[in-house]
């Protein structure tokens, strides 16, 4: 019997960020990485390494350091180039952005749940996409989407419903010290909410139990009929996989 014991470096994954950083640092990774995945154009994107999240330093604010990513991000193909009616690229994605979840004390924050629906469709949430609006001492929050197949698209909550009470608890009122305990709630196998329907000066409580759940990319899709065209709407939820997404 022979027996052969050696040593060898480790191999570097190009697309794996050094563990040292800051949040700032994490969060460059983040916006390349999550591309990465979820891009339409991921394929386009070279290695972590070779696009280094972490260089892009030349603001002062770090916000425009991360759109100043971004922007590098969509450079990497041409479907995200935009001209002026005399040819001159904007220095501006056509398609993604970010947003900051709070500015000038004006809150504008999205999808803050821990939940959501995977590419392949499958759901482990209340199926609820939330949104906030106004100042940290008077916000709202809202119902931006229903995921389909959902425990809230089974009691028929809307979009556009204002949700105004979690367990009995207001929130509305100081976002700062209160938006973590609020997901902590929603994102409970079990929670109760008070909420406004679109229209409506009635408020209604709904009980939802978190299940796992099959959800449609389809939001809705409806034909208008303009001066004999037809016009086609598709409210597309998110770039799913292919086998998730064909058939809908």
């Amino acid at each position: 019997m022979l027996s052969i014991l050696s040593c060898k470096k480790d191999k570097v994954d190009p697309d794996k960020p050094k563990e040292n950083a800051n949040r700032t640092e994490l969060t460059k990774d983040s916006i390349f990485l999550y591309a990465k995945e979820v891009y339409l154009w991921n394929t386009a994107l070279p290695s972590y390494a070779v696009f280094n999240p972490r260089s892009f330093t030349k603001y002062g604010d770090e916000f425009e350091n991360y759109q100043d990513e971004l922007l590098k991000i969509t450079r990497y193909t041409d479907n995200e180039r935009w001209y002026s009616s005399g040819g001159v690229l904007y220095d501006d994605p056509k398609y993604s952005y970010i947003e900051e979840a709070q500015n000038n004390g004006v809150i504008a924050r999205f999808n803050g749940e821990k939940s959501y629906v995977e590419l392949d469709g499958w759901g482990d949430d209340i199926g609820l996409g939330l949104a906030y609006i106004g100042s940290n001492n008077n916000y709202y929050i809202f119902v931006k989407y229903v995921n389909p197949g959902s425990p809230a698209a089974a009691q028929k909550i809307k979009r556009g419903s204002i949700i105004t009470k979690v367990n009995g608890r207001s929130y509305g009122s100081n976002f700062d010290a209160e938006i973590d305990d609020f997901l902590d709630a929603t994102d409970a196998a079990s929670v109760t909410l008070t909420l406004y329907p679109p229209s409506s000066s009635v408020s209604q409580n709904v009980s939802l139990n978190k299940v796992r759940y099959k959800s449609s990319p389809i939001f809705k899709d409806t034909v208008y009929v303009r001066n004999a065209d037809n016009i086609g709407y598709l409210a597309y939820a998110r770039f799913s996989e292919k086998d998730d997404s064909e058939p809908a």
